[in-house]
């Protein structure tokens, strides 16, 4: 339950929030995750992985996260493991560079502060990751005032 398992996937762009993410055989892969477990890749031909935490945000997403038993201070999505025929590989993943990181925003009406944050950042986004967000964040802001 809560597994995402993304197998053969070219050049895509995912978004979740899960137990786990398990990627095999995937090439060009971005994905931008919330998980309590260390993304596992897996498969020789696995290559061109970026991982990045998670870049959406939306009014129930909390409430979502709790009915999946998720909680976003228990966030490897930045530790991924790949294993291969060989053991342990390296070289197919990256972490994705903070001042890459861009936002997918979803229009809602909500534009209070939630949870003292401002109301666009997903929960659990590392400092390095929230600071490049904040100009957007300020700007989207002023368009709902």
């Amino acid at each position: 339950m809560g597994r995402l398992r993304l197998s053969e996937c070219r050049n895509t762009v995912i978004v979740c929030a899960a137990r786990s993410v398990v990627v095999a055989d995937c090439r060009g892969l971005v994905v931008h995750t919330l998980t309590p477990q260390r993304p596992l890749l897996v498969g020789s031909r696995t290559q061109g992985v970026t991982l990045a935490p998670l870049n959406i945000h939306y009014p129930k997403l909390k409430h979502h996260m709790a009915k999946a038993q998720l909680q976003s201070h228990i966030n490897m999505w930045n530790r991924p493991l790949h294993l291969g025929i060989e053991g342990v590989l390296s070289g197919a993943c990256e972490v994705m560079n903070p001042e890459d990181f861009q936002l997918l925003v979803i229009p809602f009406t909500q534009t209070h502060p939630i949870d003292g944050r401002p109301p666009l950042l997903p929960p659990g986004l590392p400092h390095e990751f929230a600071k490049v967000c904040v100009p957007l964040d300020l700007l989207l802001m002023s368009m709902y005032l």
